[in-house]
């Protein structure tokens, strides 16, 4: 599974936990806008089972601090990634502007790489609550060939 790091607090609260979400969608998108356009962005795409970087957005402030596919994600600003320490890592400065510091091992040895995180962009923003009203406020269904044709 992949998810492009906004920031560490929010991935896991905009991916949903298998619950549909109680807000109107109108509501729900108010809240998301008010709540993401203060959240600062680093620019990667990553395993979030095994904290692997898969890709590297172009421009990004990954890609200014020298983030690389492939490098595994160990913690920011000194925390370990990990559930125990979930709530220490939100509790980290995520928006714009904010420095944090990140652990990665490369090829054997860790490295650390200093991030400035930057606005989250439009189109990121776009397609997490895209996402999130198909899979928590839209009932789709696929319509059979017969049902056009009958």
């Amino acid at each position: 599974m992949c998810v492009v790091l906004a920031l560490v607090a929010a991935v896991n609260v905009l991916a949903g936990d298998g619950t549909k979400c109680t807000y109107s969608t109108q509501e729900c998108l108010d809240d998301m806008a008010a709540n993401m356009k203060d959240r600062g962005w680093v620019g990667i795409e990553y395993d979030a089972d095994t904290m692997t970087v898969t890709r590297v957005i172009p421009g990004s402030p990954a890609d200014t601090a020298g983030f690389k596919t492939g490098d595994v994600m160990v913690a920011v600003g000194g925390i370990s990634f990990g559930e125990k320490n979930a709530d220490q890592i939100k509790k980290l400065a995520w928006n714009p502007g904010s420095e944090l510091t990140f652990t990665v091992k490369r090829g054997g040895s860790n490295t650390d790489l200093d991030v400035t995180l930057g606005q989250l962009p439009d189109d990121v923003l776009a397609q997490w609550v895209g996402n999130h009203m198909i899979k928590n406020h839209v009932q789709v269904k696929v319509a059979s060939l017969q049902e056009f044709a009958g």
